[in-house]
């Protein structure tokens, strides 16, 4: 038995050996007909498989592109909306507090007595309250001061639509005479 597997392991060896050879030659020296048949196969596998592999890695990369610029048009946009809260909330907040420092006011007795007194013309009792009319040059001349110094100072509602109605009959009747139904 011994004999047997020497020879085999002999066999092997040369075996071994002459592939080693074989393959050890230059391409030349192949055979060019199965050169060049297995040219045509790898370059006949590979050559569609580069291309749309090539394809398809530029349409990943493009919606990969196009999906980080809408991420980041999202940030911008949601940026911009938290920075337009942020100044809309300082707004309200100074709103707030100047509402909240008129309603202290308003609770004062003091202040209610002179908005009283200052817009709505009233008097205490045993006051009289006194209106000019047809005031002297001078009179008026310090009041078109005053009103251009306090522009922002208007007259009551009701004053306005008293005023209203007192310039509509005048320009209705510019002799003074009142018209009755005829």
């Amino acid at each position: 038995m011994n004999s047997r597997n020497s020879r085999k392991s002999q066999n092997e060896s040369r075996g071994r050996t002459a592939r080693r050879e074989s393959s050890g030659k230059k391409r030349s020296e192949q055979k060019p007909s199965a050169r060049s048949s297995s040219a045509k196969n790898l370059s006949v596998a590979r050559a569609p498989r580069g291309g749309l592999s090539f394809f398809l890695g530029i349409i990943i990369f493009l919606l990969a592109a196009l999906n980080i610029g809408l991420v980041f048009k999202s940030y911008a946009q949601n940026l911009g909306q938290l920075n337009a809260l942020r100044n809309q909330e300082a707004e309200l907040i100074q709103k707030k507090a100047d509402l909240e420092n008129d309603i202290s006011r308003w609770s004062d007795d003091a202040y209610v007595t002179a908005q009283a007194r200052k817009r709505l013309g009233f008097v205490f009792p045993g006051e009289r309250s006194v209106l000019v009319k047809n005031a002297p040059q001078d009179a008026q001349h310090n009041s078109t001061e005053e009103k251009s110094r306090t522009e922002d100072k208007k007259l009551p509602w009701y004053n306005e639509i008293l005023y209203a109605m007192e310039s509509t009959d005048r320009a209705e009747n510019p002799n003074g005479a009142t018209s009755q139904a005829q």
